[in-house]
Order: structure tokens, then sequence, then C-alpha cells
């Protein structure tokens, strides 16, 4: 019987391992473009907090030198937001590499999904 499915084309069993492979490959990839695309939202966000950070600091230097409470207010607001600042873009950076090392995850399955799926088609 198995003679006879393989003279057709592979077997049922060999095709069924195809196609799942291949489904699973897909998945892989779809799941690894989810994991680059939010590692890149977050690195323009990243991007953002870090001007933030160059900016506030310049303000902070500026209100420094003024006296009275707009300096004192202006150079409190903006050493706020240097911090803020840098502890998102530090926190996002961890993000980020968590994601990138998901979307490599994703790549070496999507591979190996169809190394197996073209093995499978060859028997």
């Amino acid at each position: 019987m198995e003679r006879s499915l393989m003279a057709g084309g592979m077997s049922a069993e060999a095709a069924a391992i195809a196609r799942e492979a291949q489904m699973r490959s897909e998945a892989s990839e779809a799941a690894r473009i989810a994991y680059v695309t939010q590692a890149r939202t977050l690195r323009e966000r990243r991007g953002s907090f870090i001007k933030m950070v160059v900016i506030s600091a310049l303000v902070a230097a500026i209100c420094s030198r003024l006296r009275g409470t707009v300096g004192a207010l202006g150079f409190s607001i903006s050493t706020g937001l240097v911090i803020w600042g840098v502890v998102d873009a530090v926190m996002l950076t961890s993000q980020i590499k968590v994601l990138d090392k998901r979307a490599m995850d994703m790549m070496r399955a999507r591979d190996a999904a169809a190394k197996i799926a073209a093995e499978a088609q060859e028997l």
C-alpha cells in the first residue's frame, strides 16, 4: 500500500509532516515580523526620550544660571524630565533586547521548520 502511495508522489504521512512544518514555518515568520515591528516602534520611542533628555539637560543648564522662582522652577522641572527620560530610555533598551532575542529565536524556528518541510517533501 505504501508503495502505491509513493508512486503517486510522497506518502500521506510525509505530506502531513510537510504541511505541518510549513505551517509552523509561516507562523514563526509572522511572530518574527511582529517582534521586529515592536522593536522598531520601541527604538523610535527611545529616540524621542533621548531627544527629550538632551533638550531638558540644555534647559536645566540655562535655568541653573537664572535667579528667582522661574530659574528654580525651570531647573526642577527640566532635571525631572532628564531623570524620567534616562530611566525610560534604559527600560526601552532592555525591552528592545528581549524583542530582538525573540525575533532571532523565531527566525531559527522558521528555518528549522522550513528544513523539516523540505526534507519531508523529498520523502
